[in-house]
């Protein structure tokens, strides 16, 4: 998995086996994780589906994701490391472990990506 602009995680290459734990402390990034996939993997972008360890608790959302809101500091408002016009992507790149092929010829790949404007309009595709 490759993260670029998602979250805190500006340029982050992630490798997965057969079986992986994703363990840490809080706020270290397992369920952005977790979030990056379900994003790619089942194409929803609602905030319903952020950061579900929180149970109903979470207030994440896909542009928070993606301009790496850093919270509110209560007198101007949410930060975000992430201002202007920027691009983010999450590529997942799947190989086939038992046929043993070059991976540029197995890999399946599933990418999101998205268009920041100044705006805060987003265009994105799966």
């Amino acid at each position: 998995m490759l993260l670029i602009n998602w979250h805190y995680f500006s340029h982050t290459e992630v490798n997965f086996r057969n079986l992986n734990f994703l363990t840490g402390s809080n706020a270290a990034g397992k369920s952005t994780l977790i979030d990056a996939l379900q994003v790619v993997m089942l194409g929803e972008t609602k905030s319903t589906i952020f950061n579900k360890a929180a149970n109903q608790k979470s207030e994440r959302t896909l542009i928070g994701y993606l301009k790496g809101e850093m919270g509110d500091d209560g007198k101007t408002g949410f930060r975000y490391l992430r201002e202007g016009d920027f691009h983010a992507y999450i590529l997942l790149e799947f190989y086939d472990q038992i046929k043993k092929k070059s991976p540029s010829l197995q890999a399946w790949h599933l990418m999101f990506s998205v268009t920041i404007r100044k705006s805060t309009t987003i265009s994105s595709r799966i």
